[in-house]
């Protein structure tokens, strides 16, 4: 009955060892952890790493700060991946997990933010579509921009304050997904 057993272990780990080993094994105990390795490599704490760095910059984007964009993955990185899977109504894990991960994209689906920067030709086009923006598209924020973003945001119930947090980005994001 014992040798059977431990026949059985040895199979089992023989299997677990030609199944890519630990990366396998991590993602059968800790899924979530393997999720956000996949999405962002090898992390090292305190040592920079591009795809944070670009994590970071989508964060921001968002309207979730993590202090500085440094590209390292630390104690508030962790706290700001918290609060926008809280705010996302997403489980809290406080890993960058892959639902965590679409949900932080969603935005460069419609192309409103593209490489971790919010474009705003596309913001200007969003409110000459809906009526608030007269001006020429240039991609820059003047006067009659910040008044249309106040505009916009009245008209959808948002608090007029002409800055595009994340609020005001999920609107935009709807209504670029509504056409």
């Amino acid at each position: 009955m014992i040798v059977v057993f431990i026949r059985k272990i040895l199979v089992f780990a023989l299997v677990l060892s030609l199944c890519s080993g630990c990366d396998f094994i991590y993602g059968i105990l800790q899924k979530e952890g393997a999720q956000e390795k996949k999405i962002l490599g090898d992390v090292i704490p305190s040592v920079y790493n591009e795809r944070v760095e670009y994590a970071q910059k989508l964060f921001l984007v968002n309207g979730f700060s993590c202090g500085k964009i440094d590209g390292k993955l630390g104690g508030k990185m962790r706290e700001t991946i918290a609060r926008f899977q809280e705010a996302k109504g997403l489980v809290v894990t406080r890993f960058l997990d892959d639902k965590t991960w679409a949900a932080l994209n969603m935005v460069t689906a419609t192309g409103l933010v593209k490489e971790a920067k919010l474009d705003l030709n596309v913001v200007q086009q969003i409110l000459k579509e809906s009526g608030f923006y007269t001006g020429t598209i240039d991609g820059k924020i003047g006067p009659k921009t910040i008044k249309a973003v106040k505009d916009f945001q009245k008209a959808n119930g948002l608090n007029p304050d002409g800055r595009i947090g994340a609020k005001t980005l999920t609107k935009f994001n709807d209504f670029l997904l509504s056409r």
